[in-house]
């Protein structure tokens, strides 16, 4: 079977609920909206789904210059504007970014049950993907720690499969937030692969990614519990990285501005 783009995925808000799309175009930063919208406490500390895993309800997104917010139906439309600017803390980086007012921030924090206020990424921030892992400056918004988040179909089949011999539900890909997912690799064959073409465009995998207990909550209920990484502890433990691991980060070497479709070939460049 020749591999192939199974689905893209952007993540317009960190930590919300994704887009999948047919079509997106790739750039230095990541995806094409990826990543680029946040909620943030007050004082400008990010929050995710680890905390509130409520979070995972919400939709939110740019559609026509607006910024659409949904939950379980229930949809809402603000004029997208820049309130002011406010220091924000993503892991370890603190940046500028560019508040967007009162209204979606009051919807949010009544919807949430906790006083919080949304960002957009400022164009002048930067943010620098580790050095260990790559050879140059590499900017991304506000992603985790790389632009891109690569996963491999059959390993989530693999890891089902061994879900299912305990007795468990098998988990759909969403748990782990990929934004291109591959078929027609071997299972964990992502962990052998350096370098991909997709159109025009070529990625590096440059690190495993370790997994948090967003993976654990249960898209249904919003409720975290024991698995997958239960089972995935038990045969894909990463002793350098100290944790679970499951799909690769990556980072573009060429082909910015190149637009990758569901359906593309995926063709290995490169071996680890």
């Amino acid at each position: 079977m020749v591999a192939q783009v199974k689905e893209i995925h952007i993540y317009p808000t960190k930590s919300c609920q994704g887009l999948a799309l047919d079509q997106s175009q790739a750039g230095d930063w990541g995806l094409e909206g990826d990543r680029l919208m946040m909620l943030v406490k007050p004082d400008g500390t990010f929050l995710t789904q680890r905390a509130y895993p409520k979070m995972g309800e919400v939709g939110l997104y740019v559609e026509g210059g607006d910024l659409v917010l949904s939950r379980a139906g229930e949809s809402r439309r603000f004029p997208k504007m820049i309130h002011r600017q406010l220091g924000v803390k993503v892991w370890g980086d603190e940046v500028q970014a560019d508040d967007l007012g009162d209204d979606i921030a009051h919807q949010l924090s009544q919807w949430l049950g906790i006083a919080l206020r949304v960002v957009a990424w400022n164009p002048a921030a930067r943010r620098w993907a580790d050095r260990n892992f790559v050879d140059r400056d590499v900017p991304y918004g506000f992603a985790d720690g790389f632009p891109y988040l690569i996963s491999n179909q059959q390993s989530l089949v693999d890891l089902n499969d061994r879900l299912q011999a305990k007795d468990h539900r098998p988990i759909s890909m969403t748990r782990f937030r990929p934004n291109i997912v591959i078929e027609g690799w071997e299972a964990y064959q992502e962990d052998r692969v350096s370098q991909i073409k997709i159109g025009n465009a070529v990625f590096e995998l440059v690190k495993p990614c370790t997994r948090c207990r967003i993976t654990t909550i249960d898209p249904d209920t919003m409720k975290p519990g024991p698995e997958p990484l239960k089972t995935l502890m038990e045969y894909r433990y990463h002793e350098e990285l100290r944790g679970v691991t499951f799909g690769q980060n990556a980072v573009l070497h060429h082909g910015s501005g190149t637009t990758i479709r569901v359906g593309d070939e995926v063709t290995i460049l490169g071996t680890a």
